[in-house]
């Protein structure tokens, strides 16, 4: 997973579908930060993106 158009530290929360955090990562900010999610199962998640006060959340589809 890439993230572009982030400024400023964010947190970023994976959930399963049960609403339970999966993974928690602090990221630095830069638009070159890459997200490896090797370690998660196959499955449908919800990612939770919060920087500079604003949230955004995005579903994904890890195969």
């Amino acid at each position: 997973m890439s993230l572009k158009e982030l400024s400023g530290n964010a947190n970023m929360k994976i959930y399963g579908t049960n609403g339970q955090i999966i993974k928690e990562i602090q990221l630095g900010g830069t638009s070159d930060d890459t997200i490896a999610l090797t370690d998660i199962a196959a499955g449908c998640y919800l990612v939770k993106l919060t920087s500079n006060g604003e949230t955004v959340t995005k579903k994904v589809i890890v195969r």
